[in-house]
């Protein structure tokens, strides 16, 4: 029996194969990345200890909360618009258990309620184009009894809602906010510095 040439059948096989492949790689060029949001906090601005009178005629203050004030960064290294909504910062003890959770303020973009007074309000709706970054300077508030379960605080997180309406969490060192490594005496009261007004001299 001679001998059968087959050299036109690898000749198609590679032919298909190239085509295949070709169409495979144009496949991939062609495809979106979905990468997750980069959410980094930039600087920690501010913590302090806020202290208020528990009634008006008091001469001493007492522990409210505490404020802090931070830059925080939201960056889309993905091929597709995301949407950020609904920042939180979000604290869980040992046991996954959540402790509380406190919205994140948008200082730089503060609604006027009364008059001229200006007040901080949520991080509106934001769809962050891709390869681009939004930075925020933002500030919450974790109120006096909230402080009290800070030693049980074993993880903490940036939160916030996403195009899909899914919870997305990104961890965060709570031990950052050095305030809060020593301990905290929530009976201390403060003295509340006296003015004291003195009467003009006549002319």
């Amino acid at each position: 029996m001679g001998n059968v040439d087959l050299s036109w059948l690898w000749g198609s096989l590679i032919g298909v194969g190239g085509t295949l492949l070709g169409t495979l790689f144009g496949w991939l060029l062609a495809r979106k990345s979905h990468k997750k949001l980069d959410v980094r906090v930039l600087k920690i601005r501010n913590q302090e200890f806020i202290y208020k009178q528990e009634h008006y005629s008091d001469e001493t203050e007492k522990l409210d909360c505490l404020e802090i004030k931070l830059d925080l960064l939201f960056y889309n290294p993905s091929d597709v618009t995301k949407m950020i909504d609904d920042i939180t910062f979000e604290t869980f003890d040992k046991k996954n258990k959540p402790l509380f959770s406190v919205h994140l303020n948008d200082i730089e973009n503060r609604q006027v309620i009364v008059g001229s007074i200006a007040f901080p309000q949520n991080i509106d709706l934001e769809n962050i184009p891709p390869h681009f970054g939004v930075k925020y300077f933002v500030e919450f508030f974790i109120g006096f009894e909230e402080l009290k379960k800070k030693d049980l605080i074993k993880k903490a997180y940036i939160a916030y809602m996403d195009e899909k309406g899914k919870r997305i969490k990104v961890r965060y060192s709570f031990e950052s906010f050095s305030i809060l490594k020593d301990p905290i005496d929530f009976e201390k009261k403060h003295q509340i510095p006296q003015t004291i007004l003195k009467p003009e001299d006549d002319e």
